[in-house]
């Protein structure tokens, strides 16, 4: 599965490291050309993924947990291109592709209907509740339709310019919004956390334009059920980590998998709940034989084939996409805006010569603005991370063979070996639980050593006491006498002694000079 972590702009120094030598050490410099090696048909001398650089899910876990990757996803893949080079089999059984020419390579091999890996996590919860598949967890033809249906509305440019009048609403109330926070500041002039406000921005502008309503996440007090929302996005993500790499049989016992499924409980929860009231909206005018006005979701609603299920998982999807993809960006631009002064001016005077609240159409039309943004995606992009599965053609990649829908190989991320089947997967748990038991049983023999070896440091001390005790004894000659208490009441010894009972006796030991004459 493929998830994105956001970057912070903290974080900087440590991603612009390039390890280009140890890349190139790792895959060496002799390797024939893919496109000349499928000409020839020849797969002798081909490297296979047995052949990968190969990391251990027990080390990998290590990483995740020990060394606290977990939540630093992007400088985990810095740390294991620097040990491994540019292609490698990461802990989760995939290969892992990290570099400009090899990345090439695998998009030139795309097929017609591109597989992005493993979404099964993402299906699971739709399965269960039967929501549909959207534009992410959809795969080969169908994606295809899917994905033409849902972007003749939203990234063609003629159609997308429907939107601008939306989109200018939301600008002016988070403007006004971010006034108000610079005022009511300590110093007067200060945003706090720009990031969560550019993330409430962008959940309310995307939002607007899905679901047709605005959300109020712009608003003093956000309202509950948006709030509700905007944390079952968070717990979503933030337990995505864990339920990856967490087994199976481990979902009843640790919290994750139940919060993950809560996140999105309450996503779709949120999105189902807004679509149905713009459903209602809708038939109501078609029973009173208005005509049906409206913008992205009217158009899904009435005017394609797609099913109210998968209204409701593309939708959702969308959302999820369209939030932190923009604000992102805008976090990172602004980041990188304010470290380069120059920039800003320049990009300041472009944007300053067009008219207030312009059309969607001028603002096409700012080069250097369009340019600022992609300059920031190149350096810093939003999803770290992208799959490809190929299920039509073998390929080669970096001298490496992947048959068809066996071996992919990932771009610029993680994508599955293969599709693992129920079996397989139960036999993955099973020598996952093996090998944890096994690791308890060396344990438990380590700590029977120890136990071995304090034991026998105290028989030895015991015979070292034993030992010495007998060599005293030796060298002391005892006569032992028991008297009555009568007579020990005569005794000179015991004169001044206290009253003893009646029924006891006394012991007294005499000791007597060492005889060192022979008898």
């Amino acid at each position: 599965m493929t998830l994105s972590w956001p970057l912070r702009p903290q974080t900087r120094s440590l991603l612009l490291l390039r390890p280009t030598s140890l890349v190139q050490a790792a895959l060496g410099s002799g390797s024939v050309s893919a496109p000349v090696q499928e000409r020839a048909g020849a797969k002798e001398g081909l490297r296979t993924v047995k052949d990968l650089p190969k990391v251990g899910f027990l080390k990998l876990v290590y990483r995740l947990l020990v060394h606290g990757y977990y939540n630093r996803m992007h400088e985990l893949q810095l740390y294991e291109k620097a040990l491994y080079g540019g292609i490698f089999r990461d802990g989760l059984g995939t290969v892992a592709v990290n570099r400009a020419e090899l990345l090439e390579e695998v998009l030139r091999r795309d097929d017609r209907f591109p597989v992005r890996g493993d979404m099964s996590l993402w299906k699971e919860y739709r399965d269960t509740k039967g929501i549909g598949y959207g534009p992410f967890t959809e795969e080969g033809e169908r994606w295809y339709r899917l994905r033409s249906a849902l972007n003749r509305r939203m990234l063609l440019p003629k159609e997308s310019v429907l939107y601008g009048p939306v989109i200018r609403d939301v600008v002016r109330d988070f403007t006004h919004r971010v006034q108000v926070l610079r005022e009511s500041s300590p110093t007067g002039d200060m945003v706090q956390d720009v990031a969560n406000e550019l993330y409430r921005f962008s959940l309310e502008g995307i939002a607007s334009i899905l679901f047709e309503t605005r959300i109020g996440c712009l608003e003093q007090q956000i309202p509950e059920g948006t709030q509700e929302f905007i944390n079952s996005i968070v717990q979503m993500f933030s337990n995505s980590p864990y339920v990856i790499v967490m087994p199976k049989w481990s979902r009843p016992l640790l919290p994750y998998w139940r919060r993950y499924n809560a996140g999105w409980e309450g996503i779709f929860t949120f999105a189902q709940r807004l679509i149905d009231r713009k459903l209602e909206q809708i038939e109501r005018r078609v029973d009173d034989r208005e005509q049906v006005q409206g913008e992205y979701l009217t158009y899904l609603l009435s005017n394609t084939d797609m099913s109210l299920q998968d209204v409701y998982g593309s939708v959702a999807e969308l959302l999820l996409a369209g939030v932190d993809t923009t604000s992102n960006t805008l976090t990172w631009a602004l980041h990188l805006l304010s470290l380069n002064p120059e920039a800003q001016d320049r990009l300041h005077r472009e944007v300053s010569q067009i008219q207030p609240d312009p059309p969607a159409e001028e603002i096409t039309r700012l080069p250097y603005l369009k340019a600022t943004i992609k300059e920031t995606l190149r350096m810093y992009p939003v999803v770290p991370l992208n799959a490809r599965v190929f299920s039509e053609k073998d390929v080669v990649i970096a001298g490496y063979h992947f048959p068809k829908k066996k071996v992919p190989p990932p771009v610029n991320g993680h994508v599955p070996l293969k599709r693992k089947a129920p079996a397989d997967l139960a036999q993955e748990d099973l020598e996952i639980k093996r090998g944890m038991l096994e690791l308890l049983r060396s344990q438990s023999r380590r700590a029977d050593e120890r136990m071995e070896r304090l034991v026998s440091s105290v028989e030895t001390l015991v015979n070292v006491i034993t030992q010495s005790h007998a060599q005293l004894l030796a060298q002391t000659q005892c006569t032992c006498s028991v008297r009555p208490p009568q007579a020990a009441e005569s005794h000179s010894s015991t004169a001044s002694s206290q009253s003893e009972p009646a029924d006891t006796f006394t012991l007294e030991v005499k000791k007597e000079p060492e005889n060192t004459e022979l008898q």
